[in-house]
C-alpha cells in the first residue's frame, strides 16, 4: 500500500461454509439482501471514509481487478483473533495508485454503506476470493437536535483541548456521526459497535458519551494531550497493508 501504512491480514474462512456464490440483490420491506465479495481486515471502516491499501495476495489482486474491470463493490468485515464481526462496510474502488511488476497494487477504497453478515458463503465459483450473504439495515437519518448540538460543541472543544484546528464537517454525505467518528479516537470494538447502530440519533448519542468521557480523561492527563486516531487498530493482521 502506500508508504506509511500498517499490515492487515484477512481471516481464513471455514471450509465448511463455502457455498455457491451468485451476485443477487433483492429488497424485502426496508431491508436489502445481497451476496457480496468480502475482504476481512483487522479494522473497521465507516461510510464516507477513505482507506489506502496495499494488495499483494493473489485472491485480493483478483478481486481488485474485478472491481476495476466490472465495477463491482466488496465488503470489509472486521476480523479479530480469528473471528469475523457480523457488521462491516461495503466499499468501492476509488483509485489504483500503482501496479507493481509483481502484480501487487496500491489502491484507495471508500466506504459506502453498512452491511450485516447472515452467512459466509466462501469462495466465488471461478474466483479465488470469498463472499457472504449480507443484508443492508435501513439507515434512519432522523436526529435529536439537542444531542446533535451538544455533540458538535463537545467535539469542537475536544479539538481545542488537543490544540487541533476546528474540524470541517462539509464532507459528511453519510451523516454527522460517521464524519465525527473518523476522528473521535474510537477503539476497534467501539467502531464496530457504532456500525451496528442503524439510527443516526443513536450513533450521535453514543459518540457524545464517548467525547465527553475523552474530554474528562484529557483534562486529567499531565503532559501533551493525545487522542488515538485511525481505524481502531494500530496493527492489523494479513493480505495487504492498511494505511491510516
Amino acid at each position: 500500500m502506500c508508504a506509511h501504512g500498517q499490515e492487515a491480514h484477512a481471516t481464513e474462512l471455514p471450509q465448511e461454509t463455502w457455498r455457491t456464490y451468485t451476485r443477487v440483490s433483492l429488497r424485502l420491506d426496508s431491508m436489502e439482501l445481497m451476496l457480496l465479495a468480502i475482504f476481512p481486515l483487522q479494522l473497521a471502516l465507516f461510510p464516507g471514509e477513505a482507506l489506502p491499501l496495499h494488495i499483494f495476495e493473489p485472491r485480493y489482486r483478483q478481486l481488485i481487478a474485478d472491481c476495476r474491470d466490472s465495477g463491482i463493490h466488496f465488503g470489509i468485515p472486521t476480523a479479530t483473533q480469528g473471528n469475523l464481526s457480523a457488521y462491516g462496510t461495503e466499499v468501492e474502488l476509488v483509485e489504483i495508485l500503482k501496479t507493481y511488476d509483481t502484480g501487487e497494487m496500491d489502491i484507495v477504497v471508500r466506504g459506502l454503506r453498512v452491511f450485516h453478515i447472515l452467512e459466509v458463503q466462501g469462495e466465488v465459483p471461478g474466483k479465488l476470493y470469498s463472499g457472504a450473504q449480507v443484508e443492508y439495515p435501513a439507515d434512519v437519518p432522523e436526529e435529536d437536535e439537542g444531542v446533535r448540538t451538544r455533540l458538535v460543541e463537545k467535539f469542537f472543544e475536544l479539538h481545542r483541548v488537543l490544540g487541533q484546528p476546528k474540524p470541517d464537517f462539509s464532507d459528511a454525505p453519510f451523516g454527522l456521526s460517521y464524519r465525527i467518528a473518523r476522528d473521535a479516537g474510537l477503539t476497534l470494538g467501539q467502531r464496530v459497535e457504532l456500525l451496528s447502530k442503524p439510527a443516526e440519533r443513536d450513533r450521535q448519542a453514543y459518540l457524545l458519551e464517548h467525547v465527553e468521557r475523552a474530554l474528562k480523561n484529557l483534562r486529567e492527563q499531565s503532559g501533551p494531550k493525545t487522542l488515538a486516531r485511525g481505524n481502531g487498530k494500530s496493527h492489523a493482521g494479513g493480505n495487504g497493508h492498511a494505511k491510516s
